[in-house]
Parts: C-alpha cells; structure tokens; sequence
C-alpha cells in the first residue's frame, strides 16, 4: 500500500473514533431512549456503510418484537408493525442470542416484511 493510501485509511479509522465520540457524548447527555437508539442506528449505518439498520425491542406484554429506531425507512411506519418471535430473522435472533450476518436479507425465508 502506498503512503497515500495509508494515509487515507487512517484519515478514515480517524473520522470513524471521532463518530463513535461523539455517539459517545450524545449517550452520556441524553435522557430520551428513543432519541438515543435513534442515534445508535444512525450511526451504526454510517460507520458500517449499510443500507439500513434497525433496533428491535421485546414487548413483554405481547410477546413480540417492535421496531424502536430504524434507518432506511419510516420509523413510525416500522413501529407500527409488529415481528413475531417465531418464523422472523429477528426472532431468531431474539431466541438463540447470537448475531447475524445475510449480505441479502430478502432471500431468507425469515425476512419479516
């Protein structure tokens, strides 16, 4: 890699510590939940370079998942639609505890739309 190319990647990681500082300062100085996963999801699209991202909340009430904060689309439009535990990507998610990564989301099954 040249100089200039390192450069630009440690330009980049900089402009990303900075991002993640002030998401930081932003966590620290806000009391408003949905204004903070608001802020996670924003952020975590912007660092990952991802079309979207979404924070999904239990309702213990009724036993299914919420769209808390969303990028990509309408959050109050997400928030409206309820994702079963069961038989949805989110779900699954939801009941094993363990992460996932589909480079296309819409040709799983599970895809709750």
């Amino acid at each position: 890699m040249t100089t200039t190319g390192k450069l630009r990647d440690l330009e980049g990681r900089q402009n990303q510590l900075l991002r993640l500082v002030e998401l930081s300062i932003t966590l620290n100085s806000t009391l408003d939940l949905d204004e903070l996963l608001q802020q996670i999801t924003e952020t975590a699209t912007e660092l990952l370079e991802c079309e979207a991202s979404s924070i999904l909340l239990y309702d213990e009430k009724n036993p299914r998942l919420y769209f808390a904060a969303a990028t990509g689309s309408d959050p109050d439009e997400l928030a409206k639609i309820p994702v079963p535990i069961e038989g949805s990507l989110a779900g699954t998610i939801f009941r094993t505890n363990q992460p996932m990564i589909l480079n296309n989301v819409e040709q799983d099954p599970r895809h709750y739309t």
